[in-house]
């Protein structure tokens, strides 16, 4: 979520990436990936597939992204790529959470409690915000892509660890 928001002032960082042409053209391909969310919310609607399994890629290619980033500022065509990997990553969280919460907690909860969810997102902007003006370097943006990519982790953790879809249902009925 973070590099979501920085795509432009990071890559005006790096020589090879510091063109405004370049940098904007990319953000708005990107930006098309950013309405994929239907695709998650297809695969999520066959039974054959797992929310597990598909919010597991989501934190995979965060976590790609977050701890690649000194690889992938490398070359335009990787940094186009990782520009699309946030935005797919993006509309996979809006998509999968909105719809596994009304999975778990049904339509009556479900939909509010998603709503908080979404809330959330100031936050993240506020925070995004505040970071922004306390580290204007390279160097700290790459920090605080790795924290973030250590936050994906853990949430891998917790997705493949403790949480189990069926024990949250049966809890609530």
């Amino acid at each position: 979520m973070f590099m979501f928001d920085v795509f432009k002032s990071f890559g005006e960082m790096y020589p090879n990436l510091n063109d405004d042409r370049y940098l904007t053209k990319m953000i708005q391909f990107g930006s098309i990936f950013n309405t994929f969310s239907f695709v998650w919310t297809f695969f999520l609607d066959l039974k054959s597939v797992k929310f597990k399994h598909l919010f597991s890629v989501l934190l995979l290619l965060q976590v790609f992204c977050c701890f690649a980033i000194n690889l992938l500022v490398q070359s335009r065509a990787s940094y186009a790529l990782t520009i699309v990997f946030a935005n797919l990553c993006m509309s996979g969280l809006f998509g999968l959470i909105h719809n596994e919460t009304k999975i778990i907690f049904g339509e009556t909860v479900g939909s509010p409690l998603y709503g908080l969810i979404f809330m959330g997102q100031i936050i993240t902007v506020v925070t995004t915000y505040a970071l922004l003006q306390l580290l204007k370097t390279s160097k700290s943006y790459i920090d605080i892509l790795y924290f973030c990519g250590s936050l994906s982790t853990f949430g891998l953790f917790i997705l493949w660890f403790i949480f189990k879809e069926k024990k949250v249902m049966k809890k609530l009925k």
